[in-house]
């Protein structure tokens, strides 16, 4: 199984979206059987055939790292003050569990604080 903790930070280490990572995320969705919301369900094939087909990236688009919010958690964006480079994303739960990621870009952040929240 992916390390997620490893991936959230090769994600929040990003200066953009990247392919071969969205790879790696979706090959994770696939071997754990997450259902993606906009699918309908988990992946049920190929993961890479799916990735082509779908285009689900989740380091490039913020409707794709919502995706990945774990149920029952809900995201809030931290705008960076003067100085701060990056863009902060916090994802929380009803059990007041909280993780954070920083990044380049809104979904690099989310897609981090995503697969850290998975992680728990």
């Amino acid at each position: 199984m992916t390390n997620l903790i490893d991936l959230a930070a090769r994600v929040e280490g990003l200066s953009g979206a990247e392919w071969d990572v969205a790879c790696d995320i979706v090959q994770f969705l696939y071997d754990e059987r997450i259902p993606i919301p906009s699918y309908g369900g988990p992946i049920n094939y190929d993961p890479m055939t799916w990735q082509q087909r779908h285009g689900l990236d989740p380091t490039a688009s913020l409707d794709a790292a919502m995706q990945l919010v774990p149920e029952g958690w809900w995201p809030s964006m931290m705008i960076p003050r003067r100085g701060n480079e990056g863009i902060w994303y916090a994802l929380r739960n009803w059990e007041a569990a909280k993780v954070s990621a920083k990044a380049a870009t809104p979904a690099l952040a989310l897609t981090a604080a995503a697969l850290r929240a998975r992680g728990l």
